[in-house]
């Protein structure tokens, strides 16, 4: 099989698993060793390769949805289970298109991934919030995504727990730019049906800064 195969046939696993009514066949870890695995075949595809899966990731994810079905392959043991070999695959299974609407890590980033922010990760993790990005710089975003029916909700939550867990953090306004604040924002994009709360100024740090 051909690493473009492979990615190809990876990708549609994990957006497979990512519509299962049950969720997840496998565990969180095991959900993070087949990422590291696109990932890895993805790293490997050249430019052209590379523009060719995120054309098919894109007419895939914008299909009619009853068109958007795939047929189970020999995946593992837990295709057996499945009450039909023909998924429909949902809006919430694909990633951002700023990652080519490839899927998206269930559970947490890893150290290796989030260096500057894998405690926070964690931590939000455990109280139901997914980072699905961590910044790579000092101005990138801390993204979570959020059920897309629970914006605002889902905002107003995490402002209540950094502030009752973390008051030696100053929160400002989203747009008001001011050495180590925390700003973040809740929004949604209806044309791919995600949903995201975007974080500045949020990282490991917070652990240890002193209480004012």
């Amino acid at each position: 099989m051909s690493r473009l195969k492979e990615h190809r046939d990876t990708a549609l696993m994990l957006l497979v698993a990512r519509s299962l009514p049950d969720g997840l066949p496998w565990s969180v870890d095991k959900d993070a060793e087949i990422i590291g695995r696109e990932r890895v075949l993805w790293a490997a595809l050249s430019d052209t390769e590379k523009e060719q899966e995120q054309a098919w990731l894109q007419e895939f994810w914008s299909s009619e949805k009853p068109r958007r079905t795939v047929a189970v392959t020999d995946w593992g043991d837990w295709v057996n289970d499945l009450p039909s070999n023909i998924v429909e695959v949902l809006d919430e299974a694909f990633g951002p298109p700023a990652d080519a609407f490839r899927p998206y890590q269930k559970g947490p980033p890893s150290e290796e991934d989030a260096p500057r922010h894998h405690r926070i990760c964690q931590w939000l993790w455990t109280r139901g919030f997914h980072a699905i990005s961590a910044p790579l710089a000092a101005h990138d975003y801390l993204t979570l995504i959020i059920p897309s029916h629970r914006v605002n909700q889902e905002a107003d939550r995490l402002l209540t727990l950094l502030a009752r867990n973390f008051p030696q953090l100053t929160i400002r306004p989203f747009g008001m730019t001011h050495k180590d604040d925390v700003q973040f924002h809740s929004t949604y994009d209806p044309l791919t049906g995600i949903a995201f709360i975007e974080i500045l100024g949020l990282d490991d740090t917070a652990f240890d800064r002193p209480t004012t």
